[in-house]
């Protein structure tokens, strides 16, 4: 928390963001008259302190007939949620303008202008408190801060929204908060008893503000229901006959001259799915070169979750122009000198010949609306006081490490397969900044399925491949660009239309989305690698060599190792093979992370695959796909290649070269046994230096005949992760009885992935004890929907509590195997 949480005096915080009228101003005559709150005084109960302390506000109370603030009135919710609400949350109150005041005593998320959480006590649970002291919060600050931030999380979800205030009220004290993607700006805490001026003022000045400065985002604007724009949504949201098949290799009807091209029935579908009655629908605004162009959405196909990120969201939206569909990408891009919006990397790459990726249609940024936060934020260095630790982390929601998109899902995810980001904060040496956002949308053409939609292990290889080749053309090309987020989320599949007039077919094929993070490969530690000082990627398929190097620029070989990873996540989740704890499987691979010297490192089970060059499953078995005779899979022949030569790529990198020497020095023989090992890693290595070996195997493993039936749905999905659990710790019990001596003491604790930021430093989720939603970039959040987005790609909290099973099953895996 204390990376995003920048202090601002009550005064500075007063005067720059509630400013009141100057003193003899016609408006500053209307300023309410201060209340008294002595009441509130000695009340224990947090129901007793909301009601009274609300009917004082709102002028219920005594002989106040009228409020503190015309206009607007707080209307509670603490006992009842909104019923389109499925997290079912309960924000204690907030302030409604007059004519929004909800009736039914539930929250109306899409309405609220200014949230309001009460809590019992001063500084027990006031989580800013630590900020005064030190950075590592107690459990019921932690505890606190995780709720409030889920409050904001989904208010900025429910509404348009670039920033959102919120005020804090603990007994008598008080601070006013606002939030927006790169942090949360929070005041003195105030004994508003003693001083109800200095409360009169922050909520007075706060319903003095225009809608924009409010932190409403005036560039999207809801569609009424009497419009025609609204008609149009509905009209185009019905199936047409014309619609096509997205099944591969189905036949494509000749069209006459002149008529429009027809729309696959899953894009169709995935509009009409974004218009829920209970949902508003929006014009939003994309500034372009030629004057700004809108477009109509609904609810958003993914949504990263948490406050503080990139918070992507992706929309299938209406061009009402055209009538076709699109799809647009709202996010907050970093904005730094060098770092180049996503829609002019691909046009540049388009322009280069690039193929398998998204077709540019328009992009800009949102003028006036970039994070304020860091604007506030004044650069310290890190006492011994204030070490980070995971201790001493924001809440967060989804998804990925840097890519919200992870966002997406973009990542960037909302949607299974994303991953989120959540934290804003990055570490420039030891100085701790905030990153400066810049709201910006992309459209582009495609309309895209997920690549958890694909229907068989050889259909997952031909998408991979596309999107290996569109990775070869972009690094070999003129741009010589590095993607840099390979993952779930990033890998999607495209249908499209193939053949010439009268023999055309559906032929479904992979684009390589979000490139975002990417640029240009160059020399390490040149100036141009350092455009943005964070950790960039998705915590679960971020190369091993890059979660333990992070600073190190990424080359081909740690992207290549990302496909590799969607490969292995991918065909565990989705296809039929003989590993019976898919869930803790997918936890301690993907999810884990090693803490070491206050570092968070590539996880135990993670390094281990790749520097052998094998996967072990519980005692003496190895992972094997095949179908439901048990005939084995061609995947297994693919992984079994390049896991052995990324475990060439770690020898060469001295992560066994090491043990190596020290052996042969104390066996006193020559090393001619170590050269001979060294040349066949180097021979190994050489295969994931450049995409030529890699494109050529999954050439080959789809000229071979594969099986139809591989493909068995979601395995966390279908099998309760407790039920899971369970089994998994009788495993673990079993090996424990029979593990050597000292098994359980591993060097570096593998535990469960820590909640990612932004900048790429995981960051544990701090919320009221729940594990974030399976929807985004992050480890559990990432791994049970993976993809936007580390910047898309910290690591968030794993799907599993039990951190001792998961460090005692790897570490007698070691010792068993090893």
């Amino acid at each position: 928390m204390a990376k995003t949480a920048v202090y601002l005096p009550l005064a500075k915080f007063q005067s720059t963001l509630l400013p009141l009228p100057r003193p003899g101003s016609t408006l500053s005559h209307l300023m309410p008259r201060a209340r008294d709150f002595t009441k509130i005084t000695g009340l224990r109960s947090e129901k007793e302190i909301s009601r009274n302390f609300v009917a004082i506000v709102n002028g219920k109370s005594g002989k106040e007939p009228k409020g503190i603030c015309p206009r607007y009135k707080i209307a509670l919710s603490e006992d009842r949620y909104d019923l389109k609400d499925e997290k079912r949350l309960k924000v204690d109150g907030a302030l409604y303008h007059e004519d929004d005041i909800p009736k039914d005593g539930r929250p109306r998320w899409e309405k609220q202008r200014l949230l309001i959480e009460f809590k019992r006590g001063a500084t027990q649970y006031d989580p800013f408190h630590d900020m005064e002291t030190t950075a590592v919060m107690t459990d019921d600050r932690k505890e606190v801060y995780g709720q409030i931030g889920d409050y904001v999380a989904h208010a900025f979800a429910c509404q348009q929204r670039t920033a959102l205030f919120l005020l804090l009220v603990m007994g008598t004290m008080a601070r006013m908060t606002r939030w927006d993607h790169s942090g949360v700006i929070y005041t003195d805490a105030i004994d508003y008893v003693e001083n109800s001026a200095a409360l009169r003022d922050l909520i007075w000045g706060f319903t003095l503000l225009p809608l924009e400065k409010q932190g409403f985002d005036l560039t999207a604007s809801v569609i009424s229901t009497d419009t025609d724009d609204y008609n149009l949504m509905d009209d185009v949201a019905l199936p047409q006959e014309t619609d096509l098949s997205f099944d591969e290799g189905s036949p494509v009807p000749a069209r006459a001259t002149g008529e429009p091209a027809p729309v696959f029935a899953y894009v169709r579908e995935m509009f009409a799915k974004s218009l829920p009655n209970d949902w508003p629908r929006w014009r939003l605004l994309v500034p372009t070169p030629a004057g700004p162009r809108t477009f109509l959405v609904g609810k958003p196909v993914f949504q990263a979750p948490g406050p503080i990120g990139r918070c992507t969201r992706g929309y299938v939206a209406l061009d009402p122009d055209s009538k076709c569909f699109v799809w647009l990408k709202d996010t907050w891009r970093p904005n730094y000198l060098g770092v180049d919006p996503e829609g002019n990397i691909l046009q540049a790459l388009r322009d280069l010949g690039v193929r398998n990726i998204p077709t540019f249609v328009c992009h800009g940024d949102l003028e006036g609306q970039d994070t304020q936060s860091p604007q506030f934020f004044h650069p310290t260095k890190r006492t011994k006081r204030q070490k980070l630790t995971h201790n001493a982390t924001i809440p967060s929601t989804a998804q990925p490490f840097v890519s919200e998109g992870a966002a997406l899902c973009g990542v960037q995810r909302a949607q299974d397969g994303k991953i989120e980001h959540v934290e804003s904060a990055y570490h420039d040496g030891e100085d701790i900044r905030l990153r400066h956002l810049r709201h910006y949308r992309l459209v582009v053409s495609e309309v895209c399925l997920p690549l958890q939609d694909f229907t068989c292990g050889r259909e997952l290889l031909s998408v991979l491949r596309d999107c290996i080749r569109a990775h070869s053309d972009a690094a070999t090309s003129e741009a010589k660009m590095l993607h840099r987020d390979i993952s779930i989320g990033n890998i999607l599949i495209h249908p499209t239309i193939q053949g010439e007039d009268g023999a055309c077919r559906v032929v479904r094929r992979g684009i390589l989305t979000d490139w975002e993070l990417s640029k240009s490969l160059c020399d390490a530690g040149s100036e141009e690698c350092q455009r943005q000082p964070e950790r960039t990627g998705t915590w679960q398929f971020i190369s091993c060599f890059s979660l333990d190097n992070p600073t190190i620029p990424m080359k081909i070989d740690d992207d290549l190792e990302s496909f590799f990873h969607v490969l292995l996540y991918t065909g565990v989740r989705y296809l039929r093979h003989n590993c019976t704890t898919v869930s803790f499987f997918l936890t301690d691979f993907f999810d884990s992370y090693s803490y070491q010297e206050g570092k968070y490192l590539c996880g135990t089970a993670k390094r281990a695959a790749m520097t052998s060059g094998k996967i072990v499953l519980l005692a003496t078995d190895k992972l094997v796909f095949c179908d439901k005779e048990g005939r084995r899979n061609l995947l297994n022949q693919m992984i079994k290649f390049m896991l052995s030569w990324f475990a060439g790529r770690y020898t060469l990198l001295g992560t066994e070269r090491a043990e190596s020497d020290e052996e042969t020095m104390l066996l006193g023989q020559d090393d001619d046994t170590d050269v001979s090992a060294h040349s066949a890693a180097e021979k190994r290595a050489r295969k994931v230096a450049d995409h030529s070996a890699v494109l050529d195997l999954f050439d080959k493993a789809l000229e071979k005949t594969w099986f139809t039936d591989d493909k068995v749905g979601d395995q966390l999905a279908s099998t309760d992760s407790a039920e899971r659990q369970a089994e998994a710790k009788e495993d673990t019990a079993e090996l424990d009885d029979a593990a050597p001596a000292g098994a359980t003491s591993a060097p570096r604790a593998s535990r469960p992935a820590p909640d990612y930021a932004e900048d790429g430093r995981p960051t544990k989720r701090q919320a009221t004890g729940k594990v974030p939603p399976r929807t985004s970039r992050c480890p559990r959040a990432r791994r049970e929907n993976p993809v936007d987005t580390f910047v898309n790609g910290n690591p968030l909290k794993s799907a599993h509590k039990d951190t001792i099973v998961a460090d005692l099953y790897i570490q007698v895996c070691l010792n068993l195997f090893s």
